[in-house]
């Protein structure tokens, strides 16, 4: 099973959480995990997200060299450029 993630920002109340899930998640057993926001701001509730934001912007690509092992001057904090 190809692994997917749901983020959702929601508030608290009356010590329960409700969120809305994608239809694909019909009948299936999901890990949920609850964070305290970090934020000074508290989260409004009603307020929607918009979402998707991105996904017109297309699939996300990774260089061919992405998981080759970073040089030695990366971890020592030298500019290797020069």
């Amino acid at each position: 099973m190809e692994a997917h993630a749901i983020r959702e920002m929601t508030h608290v109340a009356n010590r329960r959480i409700s969120l809305p899930v994608p239809s694909w998640l019909d009948n299936q057993d999901v890990e949920v995990i609850v964070l305290p926001q970090e934020s000074n701001e508290p989260t409004q509730p009603g307020k929607k997200r918009k979402p998707n934001l991105l996904a017109e912007r297309g699939s996300v690509t990774m260089s061919e060299d992405f998981d080759d092992e970073l040089p030695e001057s990366f971890w020592l904090g030298e500019d290797d450029d020069g």
